[in-house]
């Protein structure tokens, strides 16, 4: 029997990918072990990647965008080698996450050609929305937990800084679709707005500072920057209801209040000092740092970027702040509206990476969601905007067809 590859390749692309996307990122919001997440991602994502990549390898290996998140990644591979006691095993290990985020990368690329990133955040939106409420019901209900005290998720989610990150970015998609009005329908309208209400007062419940502040943040920013000419109704009804949330419930103010740094000043100012003694290739990604606050012993830095200086060195942050410059690069075109959400939804990220993080390369986890999934998208939508430029050149056509061809994705 003969197999039509072009028919298989088509799809891979069109039907399994955005599905992957879907049910990989589904499970780790629903399902109480991340080894869900990864065994959907190994076989709805890598595998039909890796059987797409003689086909699109040029959204990596051609994309000139991609460059610093290859040689971060390279670096990082390369730091293994930094400690005496490096083990082939380690190396193996680290090899194959290199490779799942370049074909992760690739196939981010994929489905932004298909249009699929805002249907796949309306969705996932609103089963974190039901994640959420089903969290609130058993914690405080089911379990019976005084209401003030933190709020766990269930699931992947059950640790509340993890909670509060995953309600927040969700929040802002919900909220980006009120801002760019993609939500229609009176009906629409009031189901996002409930959806939008479940998922901000499950993150002020969960009293973790970071996501709250990075979303109060990243939502002002999106609210002032929107061209949108109900971005006023928007600002005077998440102002008011922020203001009803701590009128009604003054406890989870004063529990933001009461709540201290957690340590995190000793922790940073222990890092520190310990960067101090190997500045510029730090310590190597397989490295263990014993950093000390209250008689505990933490291994990492509370600071995605601090942790990353602190495995791979000055270099190893130059990098990773290159890949966010390069996301971040303000274009001279009008961005698609799936790019327009990836920045803010990597700005949040970025936020919450503030006091929170240990390395971004990991196997499938938050991470991915928070920040390989948006930086990915600004990439691939600049790669996009730059390859139709060329296309418009060799096809002669003039700069105003050009400017509305490279907006079509």
């Amino acid at each position: 029997m003969n197999i039509n590859k072009e028919v298989v390749s088509k799809f891979l692309e069109t039907r399994l990918a955005p599905l992957g996307f879907l049910v990989v990122f589904t499970l780790y919001l629903v399902m109480d072990d991340n080894n869900e997440m990864q065994t959907g991602f190994y076989l709805l994502i890598l595998l039909p990647g890796l059987l797409l990549l003689p086909k699109h390898y040029f959204l990596i290996f051609r994309n000139t965008f991609y460059i610093p998140v290859i040689l971060f990644l390279i670096f990082s591979l390369a730091s293994l080698f930094w400690r005496k006691s490096h083990n082939p095993t380690d190396f193996l290990d680290l090899t194959k996450i290199t490779v799942y985020i370049i074909t992760f990368s690739m196939m981010v690329g994929i489905i932004l050609k298909q249009q699929f990133f805002l249907t796949l955040c309306k969705f996932l939106s609103i089963i974190a929305a039901g994640s959420a409420l089903y969290s609130l019901y058993h914690f405080y209900i089911i379990q019976n937990f005084d209401f003030g005290a933190r709020l766990q998720g269930w699931g992947n989610l059950t640790n509340p800084l993890r909670a509060a990150t995953v309600y927040g970015y969700f929040s802002l998609t919900t909220l980006l679709g009120f801002l760019h009005r993609q939500y229609k329908s009176r009906v629409e309208l009031i189901f996002y707005s409930f959806t939008l209400f479940i998922l901000c007062f499950a993150l002020l419940l969960t009293f973790s500072r970071t996501p709250i502040g990075a979303f109060f943040i990243t939502s002002l920013l999106i609210i002032f920057l929107s061209a949108g000419k109900y971005r006023k109704t928007i600002l005077a009804f998440f102002v008011a209801g922020a203001a009803s949330l701590v009128l009604i419930f003054p406890s989870i103010l004063s529990s933001l209040l009461e709540r201290g740094l957690s340590g995190r000043l000793e922790i940073w100012s222990q890092a520190y000092l310990a960067i101090k003694e190997a500045p510029m290739l730090g310590y190597g990604i397989n490295s263990q740092p014993e950093l000390y606050f209250s008689n505990t012993v933490f291994n990492s830095a509370h600071n995605r970027l601090l942790s990353t200086i602190y495995y791979t060195g000055i270099t190893g942050g130059l990098l990773l702040i290159a890949m966010l410059v390069t996301a971040f690069w303000p274009v001279k075109f009008k961005m698609s509206l799936a790019a327009e959400y990836a920045k803010y939804l990597l700005l949040f990220g970025c936020l919450c990476s503030l006091t929170e993080g240990k390395y971004i390369i990991t196997r499938p986890d938050m991470v991915w969601l928070i920040f390989w999934l948006p930086l990915s998208v600004l990439l691939m939508e600049k790669y996009y905007h730059r390859q139709t430029l060329e296309n418009c050149t060799k096809n002669g056509l003039p700069s105003y067809k050009r400017e509305k061809y490279s907006t079509h994705i």
